[in-house]
């Protein structure tokens, strides 16, 4: 429920969200939550217990939000280069809001995708080529 200015009748949206998260739960709800969240541009976890999962989620998170502009993570990950990777993700996430914004302003949209691709190159799973040896 978004709260509204009794003065002006606007909505308030949330831009900034300072948490501090300690259950695994916690940090799936929250990331399934921002996955479709299009106003929140700043996110402080400085205070939450995350584990290599949360990292994960996170990584995941940005591969579809690209609203987020910071994530805050003064944790174990910025000695492991996990702060690193995250920041990395955010500049790529800037570049490809400057793309899909073309898409935006021509009011095209975004279809659901009806055909993809699997690469399992390097996975256990994949199948090795018969070379005839």
């Amino acid at each position: 429920m978004l709260s509204k200015n009794e003065n002006t009748g606007e909505t308030s949206v949330l831009k900034k969200l300072e948490l501090s998260v300690a259950h695994k739960d916690a940090m799936k709800y929250l990331v399934g939550c921002l996955r479709g969240n299009t106003s929140l541009t700043h996110l402080d976890l400085s205070r939450s217990k995350l584990d290599e999962e949360a990292f994960r989620d996170l990584i995941g998170l940005l591969q579809v939000n690209l609203t987020i502009q910071e994530i805050k993570v003064h944790t174990s990950w910025e000695k492991d280069g996990k702060a690193a990777q995250i920041e990395e993700a955010l500049k790529q996430n800037q570049k490809r809001a400057v793309y899909m914004s073309v898409f935006s302003e021509a009011k095209l949209e975004f279809e659901p995708a009806k055909a993809g691709r699997l690469f399992l190159c390097g996975s256990r799973l994949a199948v090795e080529e018969n070379t005839g040896n």
